[in-house]
């Protein structure tokens, strides 16, 4: 529970009010700071409310589309209609005609999409933005049907967390699925947003769909140009690995990723992850198909790895979808023999799941 105290209060209190009071506030909120949806640039966006039936319809300036639904637990469409929903959406746009694109979006932005597009492109520098590249764009992607689509929600279920991890491992790097659950609370005239991501790790590794594969040479360049405090701590990691018998996997995405697998062959069989972002992550989403690991599972999981990261001078982020570890706080000396032995621990955890726990060599 969110407690708050203003100036001149003697107690701890619950805010005002705690949840949107309905749909249409959570609808106005995206549309206003449509960079809370995944994916979703922070600048040079045009977001439109109720394209047909369409709740948030999202264009940035390379073409690309976001298309969101928005449900709050209250709404018994929170199930299994929010899914059904945004597929048809995305069903009704592919293959269509950008001019008729054009006209639908037009209808609700009240000016010209490309009239809109360059006053975006203007005010965030975009001086090379080009109509024509961005027309061309937004026709490759209708009529390849490549969308990214976001449930946004006050709750995300476990329902519609197996939704999002089914439907991404069934399609091509084209279709993103995502959801995000957004918090809210207000007291006298603040108001506050807590969002959390779910499913950008599962999106990030399948790709985009007509990008290579990334392999070791073009994930260690990547690393080290884009993160280099860190690329030594992810090296020794990588080596780690390589030492304990697994295999490699690398994603398809933007970011490039690496999966270290010990049995199978894919990325749902590697207990953790590396970005050239710089960070480490244990794939939750993995863990979560296995046979018995269940809720109560899950939070003692979380709790013992925080409580072992802590003791290997590590900084875990708290994220509800897969744990991350930041950065270049971990990697020299000693600290990084304690964490290896953090990612032995999490590795033995998820092949005693799977049943097959390869021993590490000392």
């Amino acid at each position: 529970m969110l407690l708050i105290r203003r100036d001149g209060e003697v107690g701890w209190r619950a805010p005002e009010v705690t949840s949107f009071q309905d749909e249409a506030l959570l609808q106005r909120i995206i549309v206003g700071s449509p960079s809370l949806l995944p994916g979703v640039p922070a600048t040079g966006v045009l977001a439109v409310a109720e394209v047909d039936f369409i709740d948030v319809l999202c264009l940035d300036l390379d073409g690309g589309i976001t298309l969101c639904e928005c449900k709050l637990r209250t709404n018994p469409e929170i199930r299994r209609k929010i899914v059904g929903q945004l597929v048809a959406y995305a069903a009704a746009l592919w293959r269509m005609p950008y001019e008729e694109f054009d006209r639908r979006v037009t209808s609700r932005a009240g000016e010209g999409v490309i009239t809109r597009m360059q006053q975006l492109a203007g005010e965030v520098g975009a001086s090379d933005w080009s109509s024509e590249a961005f027309r061309a764009a937004v026709t490759d992607n209708l009529q390849q049907g490549r969308f990214r689509l976001v449930f946004a929600v006050d709750n995300i279920t476990e329902e519609l967390k197996r939704i999002v991890e089914f439907v991404n491992a069934h399609t091509s790097g084209g279709l993103q699925v995502l959801a995000v659950e957004i918090g809210y609370v207000s007291d006298s005239g603040v108001e506050i947003l807590d969002p959390a991501v779910y499913g950008s790790e599962l999106v990030q590794g399948k790709g985009g769909g007509q990008r290579p594969l990334w392999d070791r040479a073009s994930f260690v360049a990547a690393l080290r140009a884009r993160s280099p405090e860190a690329a030594p701590g992810i090296e020794a990691v990588m080596a780690w690995a390589e030492q304990g018998g697994a295999g490699e996997v690398y994603g398809s995405g933007n970011d490039g990723s690496w999966y270290p697998v010990w049995k199978g062959r894919g990325m749902k069989d590697a207990p953790i992850s590396a970005w050239t972002s710089g960070s480490i992550c244990v794939n939750m989403h993995n863990f979560r198909r296995t046979e018995g690991f269940g809720e109560a599972d899950e939070a003692t999981f979380k709790f013992e790895l925080a409580r072992r990261c802590e003791e290997a001078g590590v900084a875990l982020s708290p994220a509800k979808d897969s744990p991350a570890i930041e950065g270049p706080t971990l990697w020299d000396g000693e600290g990084r023999e304690r964490f290896l032995s953090v990612l032995d621990w999490v590795r033995e955890r998820f092949y005693a799941l799977v049943d097959a726990l390869p021993a590490r060599e000392p």
